[in-house]
């Protein structure tokens, strides 16, 4: 009997693992830095650096369409975007759980990024997603999500510029995301253009005094709500996340959650 439960559990120790779950973390292989410089003279309000070092062994089996960059926005002062990092990490990245990601998805009539929201000065902020024109029909959807693909260059760069919509002095404006990257002489390649308005496809208010709070819905709903007494002033936050998914393993890696303001 003893030797029979001897063999029995030396064969545990040896059955195949298949069905385990295989996770990979490429965080330290995506770095992003904020870059505020001009490209090919060309002037920028805000832009991210994505620096890609992904060992080639791993890049020629990544998922179609990654390994890709989500970019979204928030319209908060600019101190709730710590705030809504951290719940991006527990929610999204899910940082305690062998880096086993969720999808980013967005909810369809609100453009907020679902599961992922704080509170800051007791009001209610969320993540949104960002929509353009018959040319990029989406930028929030998983896998491709805002800019996929990212294996042919080691660095790119996703630079903002703003818009207006008129020639009229404080004029709706919207943004346009220029996307860079580096050949291997140093100099810049022009890959993309991409205008960027809000979830529901209308512009950016370039103030928020004398709008009607009616009007001040979903992603301004912060502002909607503030008191008067309040003195914040009115932020655009810019976020950037790179997903990584590979053939080889069964998680999804996303990269640092990185944001910046923009004063429109």
């Amino acid at each position: 009997m003893r030797k029979g439960i001897i063999l029995f559990l030396v064969s545990i120790l040896f059955l195949p693992s298949c069905g385990v779950p295989n996770y990979r973390d490429f965080k330290e292989y995506i770095s992003i830095y904020d870059y505020n410089s001009s490209i090919e003279g060309k002037s920028y309000v805000r832009g991210f650096r994505v620096d890609i070092s992904i060992p080639e062994s791993d890049l020629v089996h990544m998922e179609s369409g990654s390994p890709s960059a989500l970019v979204m926005y928030s319209i908060t002062p600019s101190d709730g975007s710590s705030l809504l990092e951290s719940r991006f990490d527990r929610y999204i990245r899910n940082y305690n759980n062998h880096y086993n990601g969720s999808p980013a998805t967005f909810d369809s009539s609100t453009g907020r990024l679902n599961n992922v929201e704080a509170s800051y000065a007791e009001r209610k902020i969320y993540l949104y997603s960002f929509t353009s024109d018959e040319s990029h029909p989406s930028l929030s959807q998983s896998p491709n999500y805002t800019y996929p693909d990212l294996t042919l260059y080691r660095s790119y760069f996703f630079m903002f510029r703003k818009e207006s919509v008129s020639a009229e002095s404080e004029s709706p404006f919207y943004l346009i995301m220029d996307v860079y990257a580096l050949d291997d002489t140093g100099s810049y390649i022009s890959l993309d253009s991409i205008p960027m308005y809000r979830f529901n496809n209308d512009p950016f208010f370039s103030s928020v005094d004398n709008i009607d709070s009616n009007n001040l819905t979903n992603d301004y709903s912060y502002y909607r709500d503030l008191d008067e007494t309040d003195n914040n002033s009115y932020k655009i936050n810019l976020f950037i996340s790179v997903a990584v998914q590979s053939e080889n393993y069964n998680n999804i890696s996303w990269s640092d959650l990185e944001y910046q303001s923009i004063t429109p």
